[in-house]
């Protein structure tokens, strides 16, 4: 049996704080048509790298203590998409 999968790209970026210091563990979505398709976390440079469909993203990223940032990423075919976050502490 073959398997064919769609056009596919990656997503990659780095999450810090307004100081510019890596935010480890921060969780990452990304919906599409309003469904969660993947999730990840950052790791312990604040970086991120997933391979997703080629398609729009809603990307939401969240940690304690910390604004959650939502953006819109377009993943196109072989190619890499980055999108960096500034999380702002909460309560400021």
């Amino acid at each position: 049996m073959v398997e064919i999968f769609g056009a596919r790209g990656t997503l990659s970026g780095t999450v810090t704080d307004v100081e510019g210091n890596p935010i480890v563990g921060a969780e990452i979505s990304f919906e599409h048509n309003g469904a969660v398709v993947d999730t990840t976390q950052t790791d312990n440079n604040g970086s991120y790298s997933v391979l997703l469909d080629a398609q729009n993203y809603s990307v939401k990223i969240s940690a304690d203590d910390y604004v959650s940032y939502v953006a819109v990423a377009e993943v196109f075919e072989e190619e890499t998409a980055i999108l960096n976050a500034t999380l702002v502490k909460a309560g400021n």
